[in-house]
């Protein structure tokens, strides 16, 4: 167990890169369970934990789609489950958050990955490599401003395998919209545009 309450965002770094390591020759698992989600940037050389994978530039800085968008083109396969609440004009305090959320979770299900949608507070970050988990919701205010009680569990301490035990109750509890999510997703986005005076 390591508190990571100042070093979140260089934890998921870790996470995202540990997992593309191997892409070529196993399947990268990625679950991330909040209820308030957005992008990350992400300041990778300034983190110095990679500069390169395989020959390919991480760049100085990458956005989480970045990360999914690496990981799908490494292994096609790869198991990305994306757990947060439905959107409503409620959930943010601001509606641009919520345009902002939606166009966030378009692009990442357009890479690939499952999204479920369930009324919770929980908040992990899985890898096959170990999870982060805590009081932080996946945004980056959460990963940046806000000082979060937040810890890492590397994947032979017990306490990763009752998060995955508990990520997988949620998972079959939460709604799966399947080839509907993007229509779904888009209708709402439509909507909050409209409300905003967005075209």
């Amino acid at each position: 167990m390591v508190l990571i309450t100042e070093r979140i965002a260089l934890f998921d770094i870790y996470q995202f890169t540990q997992e593309l390591i191997g892409a070529e020759v196993r399947t990268p698992k990625i679950i991330i369970v909040s209820p308030l989600i957005k992008s990350i940037n992400y300041y990778v050389k300034a983190s110095g934990v990679f500069s390169s994978i395989y020959g390919e530039s991480l760049g100085d800085q990458l956005k989480t789609e970045d990360f999914v968008g690496m990981l799908f083109r490494k292994n096609s396969g790869t198991d990305m489950n994306i757990v947060t609440k439905s959107s409503s004009q409620y959930k943010y305090d601001n509606l641009f958050d919520m345009v902002n959320e939606l166009e966030f979770l378009i692009s990442l299900v357009q890479r690939g990955a499952k999204l479920y949608f369930y009324k919770h507070h929980k908040k992990y970050f899985l890898t096959s490599f170990g999870v982060i988990t805590g009081s932080a919701n996946y945004t980056p205010s959460g990963r940046y401003l806000n000082p979060e009680s937040t810890f890492f569990f590397g994947v032979n301490e017990p306490t990763y395998k009752e998060c995955l035990q508990d990520i997988e109750k949620v998972l079959r509890k939460a709604e799966h919209k399947g080839k509907h999510t993007i229509p779904y997703l888009q209708e709402n986005l439509e909507r909050f545009k409209e409300t905003l005076g967005i075209t």
